[in-house]
């Protein structure tokens, strides 16, 4: 998976970070509940199977369609924001 950001001014970075991250239910439970901190939400109500079978189906799709954009985002000013599976 990699952030990848490009600045109007024409500084552009890469942020790799490992899929795991998104395809392991714990790291993705541990994700989720660090998140909840901020917003107020609660990852302890989804259950375990939910988790198993999000991280499957991310699996599935990254071995069918190879990279993946999840995210795109351009704002007024010129900066790019995308996340790549």
């Amino acid at each position: 998976m990699k952030i990848i950001v490009h600045a109007s001014d024409g500084h552009n970075f890469v942020i790799p970070l490992p899929t795991t991250w998104l395809t392991t239910p714990t790291a993705l439970r541990f994700i989720l509940n660090t998140e909840g901190k901020h917003t107020g939400a609660s990852a302890s109500k989804i259950p375990p199977e939910a988790f198993q079978a999000l991280c499957q189906a991310i699996d599935q799709i990254k071995k069918k369609h190879g990279t993946w954009e999840l995210i795109h985002i351009e704002r007024s000013d010129g900066y790019i924001i995308s996340i790549i599976l």
